[in-house]
């Protein structure tokens, strides 16, 4: 484990990390089946330090990553879909690498950006309202990574937020749709980095 970077940390932020680890807790030893997913809202405040907001999106996105290769490895044939998320998605790691050595990246951010709004573009009128259509939950998760690393104002950490809700939120019919057993997996990856922050003041990685 190599240091990455010392953060200081309030303790009321300290005990915002705790409550989101007593609700994982909960939902693993079966105490709890169900949470709203505004459970997890308190991220919005603990990604207010633009850095620590920074380091956050590059190593969730890393675990989308992860997830997306692992669904990729686990087909014998990759459908052109398949292999154009996937492309898509290594060409945008390389720039997130690029991004923490420093480099300017903007631009193809901006380019990368536009790509996945471009590929889920599509929206359809229900009654009263519009809603745009999701082909794929992991790449619009990388989208709100994508704008929030693009943004410096308060929209930058509701977009850590929305990020986060849409990486850890399941359905279960019995339950509904929030934070639930399914989403213990994600949710973990969510409590790694703030577990690492609030009690080493530090953010580690492999």
């Amino acid at each position: 484990m190599k240091l990455m970077q010392i953060f200081e940390i309030k303790k009321a932020d300290i005990a915002k990390i705790k409550k989101l680890e007593e609700a994982l807790d909960k939902l693993k030893s079966g105490e709890e089946r169900y949470y709203v997913i505004t459970k997890l809202s308190s991220i919005k405040s603990l990604c207010k330090n633009e850095t620590l907001r920074r380091h956050y999106c590059w190593y969730l996105f890393d675990c989308v990553k992860r997830q997306l290769e692992t669904k990729v490895t686990e087909v014998h044939q990759q459908t052109p879909k398949e292999q154009f998320i996937f492309n898509l998605v290594h060409e945008i790691a390389q720039v997130m690498v690029d991004m923490q050595e420093g480099k300017d990246v903007s631009n193809a951010l901006h380019k990368h950006r536009n790509q996945l709004a471009h590929y889920q573009s599509d929206y359809k009128k229900i009654k009263w309202t519009t809603v745009r259509l999701i082909k794929s939950t992991d790449l619009l998760i990388i989208e709100y990574f994508i704008d929030c690393l693009l943004s410096t104002d308060d929209s930058a950490q509701k977009l850590a937020y929305h990020a986060t809700r849409s990486y850890v939120e399941r359905y279960d019919p019995s339950v509904g749709t929030g934070l639930i057993t399914k989403s213990i997996p994600m949710f973990e990856d969510v409590a790694v980095f703030w577990r690492q922050v609030a009690f080493n003041n530090s953010y580690r990685v492999q």
